[in-house]
């Protein structure tokens, strides 16, 4: 690591080890801690690099959601409410037989993961399921991608009578959301790639920005 890499590193891990989503080890299995740039430039996200351990897991097979489907649930909606959950990967625990296998190598330490770290195989299937089995009841009108849900209704009252009860099912599995990106009562809302509104569904502009603004030819060369 580099020393800014350390640096961030250190303050990385000084946030997960008090509330216990990792802890020291002595494990039998070791993997490289790795540093990926968030999409949105805030800065960089810590990963673990687990192709040895991939090599060796059985996979779990659980799909996320087909887009086409999704949309078709659309088109007499007019509300469309977000809920997102904090850090969803980190909110759900891995089994005490099963943490030494997460275990990630640090400059002064070896470190393992009490929850699912991002980047572990079968994350996204065990999250996708956990998701589904919390929303089961209100699939009519919800729809989940991985730790984000959209609710669709086709009036502000369907919203208000409904939007509690899902928000009691998330509670009752004492999972938590990110406060600053649900949105009730919303009219417009993104849907990977696509936005939703009162008019219709529209591809997102910054999507198709590139093909857009393509410059036209200006010679067969």
């Amino acid at each position: 690591m580099s020393n800014s890499e350390h640096l961030e590193f250190e303050s990385q891990v000084a946030k997960l080890l008090p509330n216990g989503r990792v802890t020291d080890s002595h494990p039998w299995f070791v993997a490289p801690a790795i540093y990926v740039k968030r999409p949105d430039g805030s800065g960089v996200r810590m990963t673990v690099d687990y192709r040895g351990l991939y090599a060796i897991t059985t996979r779990e097979w659980y799909s996320l959601p087909y887009i086409e489907d999704c949309i078709d649930r659309l088109p007499r909606s007019r509300v469309f409410p977000k809920l997102d959950l904090a850090s969803g990967y980190h909110q759900l625990c891995i089994h005490p037989d099963d943490r030494h296998k997460t275990a990630f190598l640090a400059p002064d330490s070896i470190y393992e993961s009490t929850v699912i770290p991002f980047g572990l195989a079968n994350a996204l299937s065990a999250l996708m399921g956990a998701m589904h089995w919390i929303s089961g009841p209100y699939k009519t009108f919800a729809i989940v991608s991985l730790d984000d849900m959209l609710n669709s209704w086709r009036s502000l009252a369907e919203h208000k009578m409904h939007v509690d009860p899902i928000l009691l099912a998330i509670r009752g599995v004492h999972l938590w959301l990110n406060e600053w990106k649900c949105v009730c009562g919303a009219t417009e809302r993104s849907l990977v790639g696509f936005k939703v509104n009162l008019s219709g569904i529209h591809m997102e502009e910054r999507k198709i920005a590139a093909m857009k603004d393509w410059p036209v030819p200006a010679s067969t060369a």
